[in-house]
């Protein structure tokens, strides 16, 4: 018998799920960032349904392997086995609302057909120090920030003694934004420092103000957008903060 239909292509592949929306009943569409091929919209019919062996390795937020099929440039989710779940993301809501806005970014940052296994790597390791509770989620936020945006061709060059940042440039410079000797030195690990020890440093709270401050322009200027997501987390770190600092009154 003939038929009309191309062939379909299996891809293997693990993948960090960013995204997923609700399409039609059961079925979800997700948007899942691979080492090889970037962020790939795949359709997951049935995932919704409790029952569906697909369920767990598809919530967002989540590292599985996963068995692609493919035809005429639409994935489908044949299979999804749960690597790492990531649980702790989805208990606090304030590193649930960050992981959004690292998801967010990525998707303009990784678009689907290029090798992104640096991004993937970062996004991993973001994603394991956001469930440390050590880890301050502002800090992991900047240097995740600063080191995508390196990573995709925006590297700023720190060399010199100048304790101002041309956002624009991407340089020191005797005027621009202020910066402390904190943040600098931790701009400079940032871009040198391996993935896995990326979010390893601590920094004083002013030098972490500054050093957030920076990265929120830098991102701004060379992405050029605004993210919905990063004023959401804002507002839920400002709530939280009053909320424990009332407890504490």
């Amino acid at each position: 018998m003939k038929t009309n239909l191309l062939p379909s292509e299996t891809l293997e592949t693990r993948g960090l799920v960013l995204k997923a929306n609700t399409e039609r009943g059961a079925n979800r569409a997700l948007w899942v960032l691979t080492p090889a091929s970037g962020v790939l919209r795949v359709l997951a019919y049935g995932s919704g349904k409790v029952t569906s062996s697909i369920t767990g390795g598809t919530q967002v937020f989540t590292l599985s392997d996963f068995t692609l099929l493919a035809r005429r440039g639409i994935y489908r989710v044949e299979a999804a086995v749960c690597v790492e779940p990531f649980r702790a993301l989805t208990a606090d809501f304030t590193r649930y609302s960050l992981s959004a806005h690292l998801s967010e970014v990525l998707c303009d940052a990784a678009p689907a057909g290029i090798d992104c296994s640096n991004l993937y790597r970062l996004a991993v390791c973001a994603f394991y120090a956001l469930t440390k509770p050590e880890r301050d989620p502002e800090l992991v936020r900047a240097a995740f920030t600063l080191r995508l945006l390196s990573d995709i061709g925006f590297t700023p060059d720190l060399d010199g003694d100048a304790l101002f940042f041309n956002v624009s440039e991407g340089t020191l410079a005797g005027k621009g934004v202020p910066l402390t000797p904190g943040a600098l030195a931790a701009m400079r690990f940032i871009l040198s420092a391996p993935y896995e020890k990326l979010f390893s440093f601590t920094l004083g709270p002013d030098s972490l103000q500054v050093l957030t401050g920076v990265c929120d322009d830098y991102l701004r200027t060379h992405i050029g957008r605004e993210y919905p997501t990063l004023n959401y987390y804002r507002q839920i770190s400002v709530s939280n903060q009053s909320y424990f600092e009332d407890k504490d009154q």
